[in-house]
């Protein structure tokens, strides 16, 4: 839960919300710009770049 909370500060700190998917030993995250349309735009590359800073100070692995 603490990697989840760090995802979601960085998410409001660049003002985007991401889909946070929780399951036992997994989290699964996706994300598009929707004022954009629904496209991935830098924005996107922006946040997925902190999650996995975020992620690999938690020692995760990505799947």
């Amino acid at each position: 839960m603490r990697i989840v909370a760090e995802i979601a500060l960085a998410a409001v700190e660049l003002e985007h919300r991401p889909d946070i998917d929780i399951r036992w030993d997994c989290l699964r995250i996706s994300m598009t710009t929707h004022t954009a349309g629904d496209v991935v735009t830098e924005l996107d590359f922006l946040l997925a770049a902190r999650i996995d800073e975020i992620a690999e100070k938690h020692g995760a692995v990505a799947a």
